[in-house]
């Protein structure tokens, strides 16, 4: 698999898990999650995403956790959860990597703020028919003119849902933009509908 030189470190900034706990359980409580065969987070760091859907028991299931490098905690969440790794760029690797996958296809995760659009639409361009794209993604992301041109100007996307919470992604203070969970659906081509905020269990 191609890679790039390794993610810059400002972009290693990896999600609380209250935040990956509480958008794991949206998509569960709103049949994004359940009928899915397999579940894939890019870029995914120590794969905070990925334990938190095992915690679900949700079978039968099969994970897989894409970064350029592997952390000690992803090796640790692999062998405790069933997770296959691969190394590589999943901006270059995408179509390979969801080549792999059967079935129903989430992907799923938090991309490197640098690149989100990036990621966004590099899945986008892969995904089969049934298959979900959920990433928390900045509130601002809706904004821009060259989103609206490009992103924007398709269809797709089936949900937004707000979090009540900033999440903070240092262990000091919280982000300083809000931040909501954006749900594509492949050929899906009504208006997005609008959630009720997630709020996180520690900041209820």
């Amino acid at each position: 698999m191609a890679e790039r030189a390794i993610r810059r470190e400002k972009d290693r900034y990896f999600t609380p898990q209250a935040h990956a706990r509480a958008m794991v359980e949206s998509l569960a409580a709103l049949e994004i999650l359940k009928p899915y065969v397999d579940v894939v987070e890019p870029s995914c760091g120590d794969g905070i995403f990925l334990q938190e859907v095992r915690l679900l028991r949700m079978e039968p299931m099969r994970l897989f956790a894409v970064d350029i490098e592997s952390t000690p905690t992803l090796i640790e969440t692999a062998k405790a959860t069933g997770t296959t790794v691969f190394k590589g760029d999943w901006l270059a690797d995408a179509a390979e990597l969801l080549a792999m996958t059967t079935g129903r296809t989430l992907v799923l995760g938090n991309p490197p703020y640098s690149d989100n659009q990036a990621h966004v639409e590099k899945t986008l361009e892969h995904l089969r028919p049934g298959d979900a794209l959920a990433f928390l993604l900045p509130l601002p992301f809706l904004a821009t003119q060259e989103r609206c041109r490009t992103l924007w100007s398709k269809r797709g996307l089936r949900y937004l849902a707000p979090f009540a919470q900033r999440p903070s992604f240092t262990g000091g203070g919280s982000a300083a933009v809000d931040y909501g969970m954006y749900v594509w659906e492949k050929d899906f081509t009504e208006n997005a509908e609008l959630l009720p905020p997630i709020w996180t269990k520690e900041s209820k």
